[in-house]
C-alpha cells in the first residue's frame, strides 16, 4: 500500500501513541508493529518527523487519504489496541477519538493539542466542561443532572472536571481545611503562594478556567472561540472536543456508550458513588491534582511598575521583569504617566492645546533627571508617534508574559486625541532614589 511521506509519519505518531496507550509494551505489540512497518513501508527513519506532529496534526494529516485507506489504518489500529486481550481506558478513548475523526462515526468532533509540557505529566482519562463564555442554561442543566451524570461517568471509571462543582465544595470548607488540602496537592508552593491559590480558586469559574488555563497557558488557541464543549482528556495534553449540540446528558450517554464497546469491564475501574452533598464533606478524586497543578502553571503575572526619575528603566518587580528604554523614550513614557495620573488626568494631547508650554516644560525637566543635560539644550519631540511606536515594540519584547503589560502600554485610548495609560494608579509607583522607599506617582515632584 503506497502513502505520501508525510502521512506515513502521521500514521507512525498514531501507532506509538496506541502502543504506549496502556503504558506497557508487549511481545505481541512488538511482532504487529513489525508486521505494520511491512505493510506500509516505513521504518525507523520516520520517527523524528512523526515526533514532530501533534495528534491533531497526525489526524488531520491522515484525513487526507482516501476513506478506504483509512479504513484499512483503523482496522490494523483495532489489532493492535486488542493485541493483549484487553483494552485499557487510554487505549479505548484513543481508539474511539480516532473512529469519531477519521471515519466520521458516531459523535461530530475533532482533536486539539498542546505543544506545551504539564506539570503533573500525563493527565488522566476524564472530561472538561468547557466555554470561553458562561452559558446560563448548560450550567442549569449540568446542575440539574449532576447526580446522574457523576453515576453514569464513574460507573466507567470516568470523571467530569466541572470547575463550579469543584468550587462549590472548597467553598463549603473552612479556609483553614481548604489551605491544609492545597498545601497537601501542591506541596512546592510557600504559604503565601497557597493563600493565593486559595483566593484564585474560590474565584474561579468555568468560563474563566478555559481562557485563563485551557487558551492561555496550554496555548490550546482552537478553543478561544470554540463553542461549549465536552473535552475528553487523551492522556496527555491532547483533548477530544465535543460541541453541546444537545443536552449534556444525552450526549455523554452516547459518548459512553460508544466506550463501553471498546473499554475492558476489567480496565473501567468503576465504582458506586458515594453522596458527597452534605454540608462540610468533600470527597477526593486524582483528577483534581491537574486542576490543581493547573491552576498554579496558570498563575496570572501582574505587576506593578516602579518608575525610577534618574534612570532610563523601569521595574515590573511583582513579574520580575524589567523595561530599558532610551532617555528620550523614557521622558516621553514618563511624561505620559505624569499626565494620566498626576496633571490633566486626560493624558498627553496628540496636538498642540493651550497647556502645550508647561508639557513642554515638564518634558525637559524629567529628561535632564535622565540624560543630565541643561535643560535649555532639551527639544520636545517633533512626532509623537514613531517614539510611542518604538516603545510599544520594546515593551512587547521585554515584557513578555506580564500579563497586565497591555495596561502599561500608550495608546490613544477611544481616538480622543491623549496619549494614555489605563493601568490602575495604584500600580504606578515611584522610587526616588535607592535610600527611599516608593511612593504613588501622584505624591512624586518632578
Amino acid at each position: 500500500m503506497r502513502i505520501d511521506r508525510h502521512s506515513l509519519s502521521a500514521l507512525l505518531l498514531v501507532i506509538t501513541r496506541m502502543i504506549k496507550a496502556d503504558s506497557r509494551i508487549d511481545a505481541d505489540e512488538i511482532s504487529l508493529l513489525i508486521g505494520l512497518e511491512q505493510q506500509y513501508g516505513f521504518d525507523r527513519s520516520l520517527m523524528n518527523e512523526a515526533s514532530r506532529l501533534t495528534l491533531a496534526e497526525a489526524i488531520a494529516q491522515l484525513r487526507t487519504l482516501d476513506v478506504d485507506v483509512r479504513r484499512t489504518m483503523m482496522q490494523s489500529l483495532t489489532q493492535l489496541a486488542c493485541s493483549d486481550e484487553v483494552m485499557e481506558r487510554h487505549e479505548a478513548m484513543l481508539l474511539l477519538t480516532l473512529r469519531y475523526c477519521l471515519l466520521d462515526e458516531g459523535l461530530h468532533c475533532e482533536v486539539v493539542s498542546s505543544r506545551k509540557s504539564h506539570r503533573g505529566g500525563d493527565l488522566g482519562t476524564y472530561l472538561i466542561y468547557f466555554e470561553s463564555e458562561t452559558d446560563l442554561a448548560i450550567h442549569a442543566r449540568l446542575q440539574q443532572d449532576w447526580a446522574q451524570l457523576e453515576r453514569l461517568l464513574r460507573g466507567q471509571g470516568l470523571s467530569l472536571l466541572y470547575v463550579e462543582h469543584i468550587v462549590g465544595q472548597l467553598t463549603a470548607l473552612e479556609p483553614r481545611i481548604v489551605r491544609t488540602l492545597l498545601g497537601y496537592l501542591a506541596p512546592s508552593l510557600s504559604d503565601a503562594q497557597v493563600e493565593d491559590l486559595c483566593q484564585r480558586t474560590s474565584r474561579m469559574d468555568t468560563a474563566t478556567f478555559g481562557r485563563e488555563v485551557l487558551v492561555r497557558n496550554l496555548e490550546l488557541q482552537e478553543l478561544r472561540t470554540a463553542s461549549p464543549s465536552l473535552l475528553v482528556n487523551l492522556g496527555t495534553t491532547d483533548f477530544l472536543r465535543i460541541p453541546l449540540t444537545q443536552e449534556p446528558l444525552t450526549l455523554i450517554r452516547q459518548l459512553l456508550d460508544d466506550y463501553g464497546q471498546l473499554v475492558s469491564p476489567e480496565a473501567k475501574g468503576g465504582h458506586t458513588l458515594e453522596d458527597d452533598s452534605e454540608q462540610g464533606h468533600f470527597r477526593y478524586y486524582s483528577y483534581y491534582r491537574d486542576f490543581f497543578n493547573l491552576l498554579v502553571e496558570a498563575e496570572p503575572k501582574v505587576s506593578r511598575i516602579v518608575v525610577w526619575p534618574n534612570k532610563s528603566e523601569f521595574e515590573f518587580p511583582d513579574a520580575d521583569r524589567k523595561l530599558k528604554l532610551k532617555p528620550q523614550e523614557a521622558a516621553l513614557y514618563c511624561l505620559i504617566l505624569c499626565c494620566t495620573y498626576k496633571y490633566n488626568r486626560k493624558g498627553l494631547p496628540l496636538c498642540y492645546t493651550p497647556e502645550q508650554r508647561q508639557i513642554e516644560a515638564l518634558y525637559r525637566r524629567i529628561y535632564c533627571r535622565k540624560k543630565f543635560v541643561d535643560e535649555k539644550a532639551v527639544v520636545f519631540p517633533e512626532s509623537l508617534a514613531p517614539l510611542r511606536s518604538k516603545i510599544e515594540d520594546k515593551m512587547a519584547k521585554q515584557l513578555e508574559g506580564l500579563d497586565n503589560l497591555e495596561d502599561f502600554i500608550p495608546r490613544n485610548v477611544g481616538q480622543e486625541g491623549f496619549y494614555r495609560i489605563t493601568a490602575p494608579v495604584q500600580l504606578v509607583m515611584v522610587r526616588p532614589d535607592y535610600r527611599q522607599e516608593e511612593v504613588g506617582i501622584e505624591e512624586f515632584e518632578w
